[in-house]
């Protein structure tokens, strides 16, 4: 009342929670932990079960597609413990991921009795706190167990509330940065498997970059001078005006597409190469350009294998032109895809004038109408051969022996036919001639009073004339092919 004091009144009030969060806070902002390798995980388990007095502390990463949760860091009785896997089913772990959090503060191994993992910690209780991405999607989880009944659970929430959005994070990160190496080494090994590099050019310094393959394939290290001049100095001498003037006149003046294949001398070693060159111009505002990025892939092998085809085609094309017979290929379509020189003059065209053109076109209508039994046998697969007449450009009547024979693809399927036709014009007049004086010999033989007969080497008779009856009373079929000369001897006659 006179102002002396009788007393003294005091407040008490619990700030347990809010030193805890600061702590906290205060840990993961200045804490220096190595973010390129799991320190951070480790540090914050370790962090958890120090502060929260918890034997068991777990960050888990969950693998949707499996149902199984993979420790980031596994803290157990407050040291690092090897990673665990485990699946979620029938654990209290499958009420947290993507879910919320579960508190289970006793009696955690009764509740969850086939949760072998806490069994064999004998747990008592357990919190489990979800992860989540930027984009609300389920990525894991943090689990703390402990032997004991769990206590101040205001603060380990508050805490796990704090500390999941920066795990989540991290582990977000460490998602994007693993991704991002695995397309790099991805890449890196399609270069290589395909041996194909890449360059980025930048025409305003005159520089350009490469990839490793690309180091490979042009031959040339670290400190080789990638200037344009570098470039134009790698290209084959026999080449390089050539790409010179590309590059300038289509490329850069015309903003052409750069898609050339070209020779190089690889420096390494001075082999001739052949490289296939692609790539896409970059413009500034004013039209101007500035750049090429694109791919360069070593198409040596292909090339050589080309050559070899090109030169078993040249030497088929000289044999088959300097064959007597009329050669060609026809598609599963009917339309040319090879004629020889012969077959040119057969037709009275040139190949320009019928590769690529369908057989009706060449040939005429008639021939599909009477060959088309004779085509569609070759084209289920089966061989053809027959005889037949042709009519030639100037008119003249042809007879040929034809053979069609089908080509099949790797898979069995007829592509294509090929066509042999041999003129035998000549051996059909011969065969002619030869029956007409076969049959003059018959008339004159059967007209004859005198016994006219053939034998072959063997002598067995191969012709005889009615005659024969009258003088041996034979009939002409009782010896033809059934008698030999001496059968008609007397056997005392036969030795002289």
């Amino acid at each position: 009342m006179n102002g002396v004091t009788t007393g003294v009144i005091s407040m008490v009030q619990d700030v347990s929670e809010k030193k805890a969060i600061e702590d906290c806070l205060e840990f993961l902002t200045f804490q220096k932990w190595d973010v390129m390798s799991n320190s951070f995980f480790d540090a914050i388990t370790m962090y958890l079960a120090e502060k929260l007095d918890f034997e068991y502390v777990f960050i888990n990463k969950v693998l949707p597609q499996t149902g199984t949760a993979q420790s980031l860091s596994y803290c157990k009785n407050g040291k690092i413990a090897p990673a665990i896997t485990y699946n979620l089913k029938e654990t209290p772990c499958e009420n947290v991921y993507g879910k919320e959090l579960c508190v289970y503060p006793d009696k955690i191994t009764e509740l969850f009795p086939k949760d072998i993992g806490l069994v064999k910690m004998e747990a008592e209780s357990y919190i489990g706190q979800p992860l989540w991405d930027s984009c609300g999607s389920p990525i894991g989880l943090i689990v703390l167990t402990s032997k004991r009944k769990l206590k101040n659970i205001s603060i380990v929430k508050s805490m796990l509330n704090i500390v999941a959005n920066r795990v989540s994070a991290e582990i977000e990160r460490t998602g994007i940065e693993d991704n991002l190496r695995k397309s790099e080494f991805f890449f890196k090994e399609s270069q290589r498997v395909a041996n194909i590099g890449s360059y980025s050019t930048d025409f305003t310094t005159d520089t350009w970059e490469s990839s490793e393959v690309l180091d490979q394939i042009f031959g040339i290290d670290k400190n080789y001078y990638r200037s344009i001049a570098g470039w134009l100095d790698i290209i084959h001498p026999d080449d390089k005006e050539m790409m010179n003037s590309y590059l300038i006149d289509e490329v850069i003046n015309k903003h052409s597409l750069f898609d050339r294949e070209y020779r190089i001398s690889r420096k390494s070693d001075g082999e001739t190469r052949w490289v296939h060159g692609f790539g896409k111009v970059g413009l500034d505002k004013d039209g101007t350009v500035i750049s090429l990025i694109g791919t360069i892939q070593d198409i040596t092998e292909r090339k050589e294998a080309e050559f070899a085809v090109q030169e078993s085609e040249k030497q088929v094309r000289m044999i088959t032109n300097n064959i007597p017979a009329y050669i060609s290929f026809v598609d599963n379509n009917l339309h040319y895809r090879y004629v020889n020189k012969n077959y040119e003059k057969l037709c009275g065209l040139t190949s320009q004038e019928i590769i690529g053109k369908h057989i009706r076109e060449v040939l005429g209508e008639e021939y599909m109408v009477s060959n088309l039994e004779n085509i569609q046998t070759v084209l289920s697969g089966k061989e053809v051969f027959y005889e037949n007449t042709i009519t030639t450009k100037v008119g003249e009547n042809l007879y040929v022996s034809v053979a069609c024979i089908p080509r099949f693809d790797n898979d069995g399927k007829v592509m294509g036919y090929y066509v042999f036709s041999n003129d035998i014009t000549q051996r059909i007049i011969y065969e002619k001639a030869l029956r007409e004086s076969e049959e003059r010999f018959q008339k004159v033989a059967e007209s004859a009073e005198e016994w006219f007969w053939e034998i072959d080497t063997k002598g067995m008779y191969t012709y005889s004339n009615s005659v024969v009856e009258n003088i041996l009373g034979f009939k002409v079929e009782e010896i033809v092919g059934q008698k030999y000369f001496f059968d008609l001897f007397d056997p005392d006659e036969k030795e002289l």
